[in-house]
């Protein structure tokens, strides 16, 4: 049946992005150790202007062209449709523009000590401080949140100073409080970590000439982005997203606004009063993701021109990032709770409450076999198998094909563990060189 039509509700985007890099690199050879530091200052600009649902989006679930005493029936979305009865509608009230900015510091030092002729261990520490975006023009807003006690409501925060409502064109409804400042959550609104220590050690022992093992471990660091945290711009141009009741209808395709109108106060405006927002932010005491990774591969020379190596890579990865969706109702507790599915959630003034929180965990496992011949007879072969299983909650902040982006059930994410959406249990590549013999007496053709 009909599931859909018209373009996507999103964009245009536009994008102007920039980045200035300082840095440098020392290496310093003393007897068996050689020393390697250095440093790197990176300043990013990540200017976008655009929304999602610029042009709206209206969803219609088939439910209301039923009658009450025959539910069970299978709904009509299209039935909906043509009664102009939705079920839910979003829209922006413009498009977000703002220019983020952060200045990153990185430093290394590490170390290449030849202990043997057969022993060799390489042993560094790198630190990183990359501070979260800000926006110069007050362009950003984000909620305060203070768990899910229904007597804290959250607050919308914009950080610098200044009136809460400045060059906005709408208001946030008088039921949801507002604040204004840096000193709540900070210029940022987001915190800063500062605890971004990357340890590494690899060990090289050759026992002969035939046999080569190598093994080591690292943490790595996966830094902020700029798409994420331009979620909390997108608050600033508005976002509208209304849920009507599926018994008693109260939102029509020509107007399905009216009821937000009737029912939410701005009180000195006369514009668009958002109620029941679609609030989009980033949790603020958000520490760096990070990947630990390690490995052990064995080498054997089978002949002069010939390598065979095998071995064993793995990972886990850690307060990775993804969507959230809550301030979801409840579900009916019984045949008769006749609750809008506004009563039914924990904070009733506020609709969807969507942000990105460091809550994913992955872990890779790998067998890799490599074979190498260099060139002979005019042979050159390359070939590389891996035979690999990856597993997470989640692959991604922003899903693609085959994965969603928010959790069926946002307070429990176990559901969501399974083979990560990039998986690929078996990887074989080979890359072949051959040299044909010299054809000097053959055809000119053929030469």
């Amino acid at each position: 049946g009909l599931t859909g039509f018209g373009e996507s509700g999103n964009g245009p985007w536009i994008y102007r992005n920039r980045t200035m890099q300082f840095l440098n690199n020392t290496s310093v050879v003393r007897g068996k150790h050689t020393l390697r530091f250095g440093g790197e200052m990176r300043r990013d600009i990540y200017a976008a202007e655009g929304n999602t649902v610029a042009r709206g989006r209206l969803y219609y679930n088939g439910l209301l062209s039923i009658a009450p005493n025959g539910r069970a029936g299978a709904p009509n979305i299209f039935a909906d449709f043509m009664l102009g009865l939705p079920q839910r509608a979003e829209r922006a009230l413009g498009l977000a523009s703002a220019s983020l900015r952060t200045i990153a510091w990185y430093g290394y030092v590490e170390d290449t000590w030849r202990v043997t002729p057969k022993l060799t261990i390489n042993a560094g520490l790198r630190y990183e401080l990359t501070p979260p975006w800000y926006e110069p023009n007050r362009r950003i807003m984000n909620i305060q949140m203070f768990g899910w006690d229904r007597n804290r409501i959250p607050i919308m925060t914009r950080a610098g100073s200044g009136d809460f409502n400045q060059g906005l064109e709408f208001r946030i409804a008088d039921a949801i409080p507002t604040q204004t400042g840096d000193g709540p959550l900070g210029r940022r609104l987001i915190n800063l970590d500062r605890n971004d220590f990357a340890p590494r050690l690899g060990i090289a022992w050759s026992p002969n000439s035939k046999w080569t093992v190598r093994t080591g471990a690292g943490l790595f660091f996966t830094q902020d982005q700029g798409n994420p945290r331009f979620d909390m711009v997108r608050n600033i141009a508005g976002r509208g997203d209304f849920t009507g009741s599926d018994q008693r209808p109260n939102m029509t395709t020509e107007d399905p606004w009216r009821f937000e109108r009737q029912n939410f106060t701005c009180t000195g405006w006369s514009g668009n009063c958002v109620g029941q927002p679609f609030v989009l932010g980033n949790v603020v005491s958000r520490r760096t993701p990070y990947v630990m990774q390690w490995l052990f591969n064995l080498q054997r020379q089978v002949t002069t021109n010939l390598l065979v190596e095998t071995g064993y890579m793995g990972n886990f990865g850690r307060r990775l990032e993804r969507l959230r969706s809550t301030n979801e109702a409840f579900t009916r507790t019984s045949l008769t709770d006749t609750r809008s599915i506004a009563e039914r959630r924990i904070f009733p003034m506020y609709g969807i409450i969507q942000q990105v929180d460091g809550v994913n965990n992955s872990n890779y496992h790998a067998f890799n076999l490599k074979i190498q011949q260099r060139f002979n007879r005019g042979l050159t072969l390359l070939a590389g198998y891996t035979w690999s299983k990856a597993i997470d909650n989640g692959s991604g902040i922003r899903s693609s094909a085959g994965e969603q982006s928010i959790a069926a059930y946002d307070w429990d994410l176990r559901p969501e563990r399974g083979l990560s959406q990039f998986h690929t249990a078996h990887r074989w590549v080979a890359s072949l060189i051959y040299d044909l013999p010299r054809l000097q007496q053959s055809h000119p053709f053929l030469r």
